[in-house]
């Protein structure tokens, strides 16, 4: 284990229980601290290359023909760049019966976050940004924190940060955003978008491995497909 500062940008996709997807990811990019401003001018300037704004936030549901390029580049340095990492979980939603463990949707996703960074620990100190929706994501961040030092699986010798931060802001939480949005359009079996496919298409081959799937072993993208105990394994 490392001593440096790890930072964290977390995001989800499809997280609520009722919102026409049966499939929830959550996930996060990370990075040494250290590394963050020199990997966010590299993302900046692919932005540049292929003649976006700076400001241009990078989002899974901007895939377009026109912009495929810039985005394939983008995975490409994601791949090729030995600090980041990215783990998730995907979650089927129709395998969940809150009644019968006497849990609500939210106490279920808080569950999953600390299935996100159980072994998902670079440094001692680690800092987790998340995605400023709203007022209430400063209650959310306080409830990331809580179940992370509240569990009883994860060694005191972690301490952790959680902050809302606007994404419009950090090219590291957009990556977030692109990464899981891939994911969860691989789980879902969505056939709509051919350039989301192709780019989907050149990850996994890049990876040599699916990316809704779980993995065994330490990965560019970790992967963790959530079931319950009575449910076999995909």
């Amino acid at each position: 284990m490392s001593k440096s500062i790890y930072n964290y940008y977390m995001d989800e996709t499809c997280h609520l229980l009722n919102n026409n997807s049966d499939y929830m990811v959550i996930g996060a990019v990370a990075c040494p601290k250290e590394q963050t401003y020199r990997i966010s001018q590299n993302i900046k300037n692919i932005k540049l290359k292929h003649g976006l704004k700076s400001s241009f936030e990078i989002k899974f549901t901007k895939i377009s023909p026109a912009k495929f390029e810039f985005y394939k580049e983008l995975l490409e340095y994601f791949l090729n760049e030995e600090s980041l990492l990215f783990r998730c979980v995907i979650i089927n939603k129709t395998y969940l019966n809150h009644k019968k463990f006497n849990q609500t949707h939210d106490d279920f996703y808080y569950k999953m976050v600390y299935f996100l960074f159980r072994y998902f620990l670079l440094g001692r100190h680690n800092h987790i940004y998340l995605d400023y929706k709203d007022t209430m994501s400063y209650q959310k961040g306080k409830k990331v924190e809580e179940c992370l030092i509240n569990s009883k699986k994860i060694p005191p010798v972690f301490n952790f940060k959680v902050q809302p931060i606007d994404s419009k802001e950090s090219n590291l939480l957009q990556l977030s955003d692109l990464l899981i949005g891939l994911v969860g359009y691989k789980s879902r079996k969505i056939t709509e978008s051919k350039s989301k496919l192709e780019l989907i298409k050149y990850l996994e081959n890049s990876l040599n491995y699916s990316i809704d799937r779980t993995t065994h072993d330490e990965c560019k993208i970790d992967i963790l497909r959530w079931r319950p105990n009575n449910v076999q394994r995909m």
